[in-house]
């Protein structure tokens, strides 16, 4: 919000900005925050003893010369 703030006082200050500062300002007022808090990542214990973090669900890109 202080960003768009600052932005919104920078672009007045430009010929030919018009109302593009006050309508970004108006955006980020309008939009909704979904929550404050972050969500952290699930650990768990591997075979080996050793900890790791799980992925959000999404595969790693396989290498360009895998054929699997």
């Amino acid at each position: 919000m202080r960003d768009a703030e600052l932005f919104d006082s920078k672009l007045s200050k430009i010929d030919g900005a018009g109302d593009l500062g006050s309508h970004i300002l108006n955006l980020v007022k309008e939009k909704q925050v979904e929550s404050a808090l972050t969500p952290q990542p699930n650990r768990s214990t591997t075979t080996n003893g050793t900890e790791s973090t799980e992925s959000s669900g999404r595969e790693a890109p396989k290498p360009s010369g895998d054929t699997s």
